[in-house]
């Protein structure tokens, strides 16, 4: 299911370099990839909860928490989107290295 988020995501993600800021669609295409990648990465985080990862989907449910409510903050405080997206993006990009990392370091204990 998460991949499907994911797979939607790096759609409107490519919206977002198809359309840049300034163009009308952006905005929207914005919202579609933080909204899919976000909820994919929530999806993944319950996922790891329910297996044998609790602790990496408890610190994935925080992220997906804190970086929504500070990229709506921003939103009310900045002018334009960038420092949301800053946000937003962020908070992705640390919980897929986390993740990374994880599978790292499992991958030498084998």
């Amino acid at each position: 299911m998460e991949s499907g988020f994911f797979i939607l995501g790096l759609m409107f993600l490519a919206g977002i370099g198809i359309f840049p800021e300034g163009t009308s669609p952006h905005y929207y295409v914005s919202w579609g990839f933080f909204i899919t990648a976000s909820f994919g990465m929530l999806v993944a985080g319950i996922g790891l909860y329910l297996g044998r990862e609790k602790q990496l989907g408890i610190i994935t449910a925080i992220i997906f928490v804190l970086s929504w409510i500070l990229g709506l903050w921003a939103m009310r405080v900045f002018r334009g989107v960038a420092v949301s997206e800053f946000i937003g993006i962020f908070g992705i990009v640390g919980w897929h290295y986390m993740v990374l990392a994880k599978i790292l370091r499992k991958d030498k204990e084998i």
